[in-house]
């Protein structure tokens, strides 16, 4: 968010750049984020994405170990 901020620009896009490339590649976009636990540094989360063929829960817990 930082670099967004401060308008510098990269040689490639970053993560939630991509992301939201895709999310608008597909018509859809984020409706809410609803954090459900902190564990270990970690947030866990679901998503809920506003699409074409409606409302779908994405789950944004990090990778298992």
């Amino acid at each position: 968010m930082a670099f967004a901020l401060q308008q510098v620009e990269l040689p490639r896009p970053l993560t939630h750049q991509l992301t939201a490339s895709l999310l608008e590649a597909a018509g859809a976009r984020v409706k809410a984020t609803h954090i459900t636990r902190l564990a270990e540094h970690a947030f866990y989360a679901t998503v809920t994405l506003q699409t074409p063929a409606g409302e779908r829960q994405v789950d944004a817990r990090p990778p298992a170990p």
